[in-house]
């Protein structure tokens, strides 16, 4: 009736990886790894209902897209799942992962644990660049980080 939707790879869950080095006392090196899904809100729904939820809503024939985001938002409150698969970036010694449709994820970089949402201290509830920038300024030769770009500012 209304045609179909299909899920994209853009619209898939972000997944931390990590590798861990550690100097022995007797001088050798271990290495470990860790992996972990971003955990948003919208993915603890799906992992406690145990089943993807969310109609996929940005490819597909129109009626269908519209359709898909009219349910979803009936349903869950947002026409798309909130993902943070695109970018890590360091900020004042925390680490957060983000995209560009939902606001950074706050990450324990040794457990990759999702501490939830870093909106600014409540003062900011857009998404961020998922494209941090580092630039090294020409005049201080240091570098000057150019993460804060803010999108719909």
């Amino acid at each position: 009736m209304f045609g179909r939707s299909s899920h994209t790879w853009v619209e898939g869950e972000g997944m931390l990886h990590a590798l861990y080095f550690k100097k022995e006392s007797d001088g050798k090196w271990s290495i470990s790894y860790k992996n972990k899904h971003v955990e948003t809100e919208t993915l603890k729904m799906e992992k406690q209902r145990n089943t993807p939820s969310f109609l996929p809503a940005i490819e597909g024939d129109s009626p269908a897209i519209l359709s898909a985001y009219l349910l979803n938002f009936l349903r869950f409150g947002t026409v798309n799942k909130l993902l943070s698969n695109t970018s890590v970036f360091e900020h004042s010694g925390k680490f957060y992962a983000a995209a560009e449709n939902h606001l950074p994820q706050e990450i324990d970089i040794q457990t990759l644990n999702t501490l939830g949402n870093w909106d600014v201290n409540g003062s900011w509830n857009r998404p961020f660049t998922a494209h941090p920038k580092v630039k090294v300024n020409q005049y201080t030769n240091s570098i000057d980080k150019m993460w804060l770009s803010f999108i719909g500012a």
